[in-house]
């Protein structure tokens, strides 16, 4: 499968200390991780976003493709890309890279559909004409 990279963006620093966190130990080429957060009050769909252990942020809401994308069992790699301020000098958000490297969905094998079709044809003409395939 080829990569496919995405730019993308960190948000939510401004909460539980986490623009000081980031300014001090966020660096541009950090790996991050990503995760689903189905517990969190305000999105079921809330995609967390880690350096190291510390939590500095989560995907914005309107990427539903990175939750949807962990959903699948996709691995992703995240690295840091920048550093956004506003023009009071605050950081608002950390530009990020979310490269996925392997597509988590599940293949079907030919011979497996093969066999549903069968399947499925079989129980056509019994219901249909009561023809039964042997």
């Amino acid at each position: 499968m080829k990569k496919r990279a995405y730019p993308c963006a960190v948000i939510g620093l401004r909460y539980e200390g986490r623009a000081a966190y980031v300014r001090r130990k966020v660096r541009e080429g950090d790996d991050l991780t990503i995760c689903l957060e189905p517990d969190n009050p305000k999105d079921s769909n809330a995609v967390a976003v880690f350096h190291r252990k510390q939590k500095i942020g989560y995907i914005p809401a309107r990427k539903t493709w990175v939750a949807r994308s962990l959903n699948e069992g996709d691995n992703h790699n995240v690295e840091v890309t920048g550093l956004v301020e506003n023009e009071d000098g605050e950081l608002v958000a950390v530009d990020i890279q979310i490269t996925i490297l392997k597509d988590g969905k599940r293949r079907v094998a030919p011979e497996q559909i093969k066999k549903a079709r069968r399947g499925l044809f079989t129980q056509l003409l019994h219901s249909l004409f009561g023809i039964r395939r042997g």
